[in-house]
Formats: C-alpha cells, sequence, structure tokens
C-alpha cells in the first residue's frame, strides 16, 4: 500500500504527462498551397528519420483561401518537440532564416 501512495504522489507531482507519440497538425499557408509545395512537404513527411506517420491529410477552405494540412504523429524517442519545430517547421519569426527546413524550402518556390 504505501508504494501504491508513493506511486500517486510522484504522479501528482508530475507537470507534464510523458508520451510516447507526438502528433501535429502540419499546414500549407494558403499563399503557398502548390501542387510542387505539398508533393515537396509530403515526401518529406514520408521520407525522414523521424518515422513520420500520416494520418490524414486534406484542404480546408474558408472566404476563398485554402490551407492544405497533414495530421502527423511519430514517437517520441525518435525526435523532440525541440527538434520537430527547428528541423521541420523551421523558425516562427519570420525574418530569421529557414534554411532546409520544409517550410524554408516552400518559402523559395
Amino acid at each position: 500500500r504505501a508504494e501504491c501512495l508513493d506511486k500517486c504522489a510522484e504522479l501528482a507531482a508530475m507537470t507534464a504527462v510523458p508520451l510516447d507519440v507526438n502528433q501535429a497538425f502540419v499546414y500549407i499557408k494558403p499563399h503557398a498551397v502548390t501542387e510542387k509545395v505539398k508533393v515537396m512537404v509530403r515526401s518529406a513527411l514520408h521520407d525522414n528519420e523521424a518515422g513520420f506517420k500520416v494520418l490524414s491529410e486534406g484542404s480546408l477552405t474558408k472566404d476563398g483561401e485554402t490551407i492544405y494540412y497533414y495530421d502527423v504523429e511519430w514517437r517520441s524517442g525518435r525526435l523532440s518537440w525541440a527538434d520537430f519545430r527547428a528541423k521541420f517547421i523551421g523558425p516562427a519569426d519570420p525574418t530569421t532564416p529557414r534554411g532546409s527546413s520544409p517550410a524554408g524550402k516552400a518559402g523559395r518556390s
């Protein structure tokens, strides 16, 4: 019983739930939705070391603007959130060069 109570106390002190799988909604902004960009992003999601699994993909349109999206998941042990953001998505600040991330390549397409 004491062991169970110790485990409950340990879990109660956690600030985040450890996850084995990360999941993200990756989208292509309206100005960049072209077949070339969709193929490039799809290729990056299927040909990588992170082991992305595309759960779904499609498009959403509102007021004449369309985004294209991918719902993806990957094992957290293979790619951290920080690395996903840095290596796949690229920096949030548009003045920072995006390098070779798919977002950076899409911006140059």
